[in-house]
């Protein structure tokens, strides 16, 4: 059982790292190189990459 769960997470983790949602990258906020889950909107046009502090700060001032 424990072999299955554990053949089930890397699935998940390396599934994750193809289609871009998890890696290292650049916060376009806070200007930290990061690793885990980015966050894009799209701003004026500009697509923007941000880490899970900087999209706490930003949903507190839209008030969400």
């Amino acid at each position: 059982m424990k072999k299955l769960i554990c053949i089930l997470l890397i699935i998940v983790v390396l599934t994750s790292l193809l289609t871009g949602c998890i890696g290292f990258y650049t916060c376009d906020f806070c200007r930290e190189e990061k690793f885990g889950i980015m966050h894009k909107e799209d701003v004026l046009g500009t697509e923007i990459t941000y880490c899970d502090d900087c999209k706490e700060t930003l949903d507190w001032l839209r008030g969400q």
